[in-house]
């Protein structure tokens, strides 16, 4: 694992950022400006289940998880295929989430991933030397999965129908 925090150059903007890392960040932006588009249910049902998940993560003391999406859009005339080939797809009912707008089928499954890391001396380390960052990474597991919980039900949009 590369540290950035290590790496001098990046301490100085982005005039020594390779190509990959500007194609990283661009599609860090890219992720934080997407939207979902779900029915009010999922909507409610995938703030319940982050939260619940959050707080096992918060508990544990655990940090550095992202939200991982997979969302797929048919035509509205493909409803009964996609309803008898995502039947029965699911972790135990709820996903995936299958929606309709007037001109698609959506289908969402969402979960939570990345490498866990405890909450410990080098992370305080860490946060004091980015102390001038905003919206820095490096904060206690609390703070980390209260605006993690935030972020993901800001993510989805509840302006569809149920299918």
């Amino acid at each position: 694992v590369h540290k950035r925090i290590f790496n001098v150059p990046m301490w100085f903007g982005d005039f020594f950022w390779s190509k990959q890392r500007h194609r990283y960040y661009e599609g860090k932006l890219h992720a934080r400006e997407t939207s979902f588009h779900v029915a009010p249910a999922a909507k409610a049902e995938i703030a319940a289940r982050t939260k619940r998940d959050v707080a096992f993560l918060q508990e544990a003391g655990l940090m550095d998880y992202s939200l991982v999406v997979s969302y797929h859009a048919l035509p509205l005339a493909k409803l009964d295929v996609a309803r008898a080939v995502y039947s029965g797809t699911s972790d135990g009912g709820a996903q995936p989430y299958v929606g309709t707008n007037a001109k698609q089928v959506l289908v969402c499954y969402v979960g939570i991933i990345d490498y866990l890391q405890d909450w410990n001396w080098k992370k305080e380390v860490a946060q004091c030397i980015k102390f001038a960052e905003c919206n820095k990474a490096t904060v206690p597991p609390q703070a980390y999965g209260d605006r993690f919980a935030t972020f993901v039900s800001d993510k989805f949009v509840d302006d569809c129908a149920a299918a």
